[in-house]
């Protein structure tokens, strides 16, 4: 799993509603619009998660680990960086089931990737952090 892919999942396509019969169909607008829009992007979000655990799990049980830490660090902090925006769109509108996962859902696996982000990397403050992953990246 690479990070640009998790990136392009993340993009959601706007449909093409114009034709219908020549009749012009409405699109939702508003906060209901809004609602809908993110409780579909936080619900592919969470299929990335789920996917990039599975991942990790195969790469652990293979012992691959080790050798794909650096594209595991990036594919983390994208998920985490794309969960904070859809976590921010999800508390502008109010929280609506998705696809069978609840708002606390997401935000508490949001907080699991954090977790594992300081547990594998190390905290943000910590000094260390910044040339453990320019060491782990191989950047000088």
């Amino acid at each position: 799993m690479s990070a640009s892919t998790d990136q392009d999942a993340l993009e959601i396509p706007e449909a093409d509603i114009s034709g219908a019969g020549g009749r012009y169909i409405a699109e939702p607008k508003g906060r209901d619009y809004e609602r809908i829009r993110a409780a579909g992007i936080a619900m592919k979000w969470m299929v990335n998660v789920s996917q990039f655990r599975a991942v990790e799990v195969v790469r652990r049980d293979t012992g691959t680990f080790e050798s794909a830490k650096a594209e595991h660090r990036i594919t983390l902090a994208s998920l985490v960086a794309n969960g904070e925006v859809i976590h921010r769109m999800i508390l502008k509108g109010a929280p609506v089931p998705i696809m069978g996962f609840s708002s606390d859902d997401f935000e508490a696996t949001l907080s699991m990737l954090r977790e594992t982000q300081c547990l594998e990397y190390g905290h943000p403050a910590n000094p260390d952090r910044k040339n453990s992953v320019k060491a782990l990246l191989g950047v000088t």
